[in-house]
């Protein structure tokens, strides 16, 4: 009975030997330990890869927004990224509101910190 190492496995089948070994691993593919490593039967690389096959998705068909006069209906990720647009609207607002009043509480800093350096007669006498 012809044998495959998981390295012929995983050419045969287009996937890495990473993906071979977890298969064998969770128990999807049988195979068996030998002391030069693991071997798979022809009989068991066929039927794990029936199981597994992916079908091919047909081509999509052309966009329709490259057809004339179509309106593409909103879909989720647009509807999140309105939503998001608007957050970031909203956060550039707050964020200019946040400067100035920074920039106010820079300019009354600088107002008592220029009376502070003044000395203590000047400050008496004006």
């Amino acid at each position: 009975m012809p044998t495959l190492t998981p390295t012929d496995a995983a050419k045969r089948s287009g996937l890495s030997r990473r993906t071979v070994m977890r298969a064998i691993t969770g128990g999807a593919l049988a195979a068996q330990r030998t002391n030069t490593g693991w071997m798979i039967t022809e009989a068991d690389y066929e039927a794990w890869t029936a199981a597994h096959a992916q079908p091919m998705s047909a081509p999509s068909p052309l966009p329709t927004l490259l057809m004339e006069d179509a309106q593409p209906e909103p879909t989720v990720m647009d509807e999140r990224i309105y939503g998001l647009e608007a957050l970031v609207a909203v956060l550039r607002s707050s964020n200019a509101d946040l400067r100035s009043a920074n920039d106010e509480l820079r300019a009354d800093r600088d107002a008592w910190q220029a009376m502070a350096q003044r000395s203590w007669w000047k400050r008496l006498v004006g």
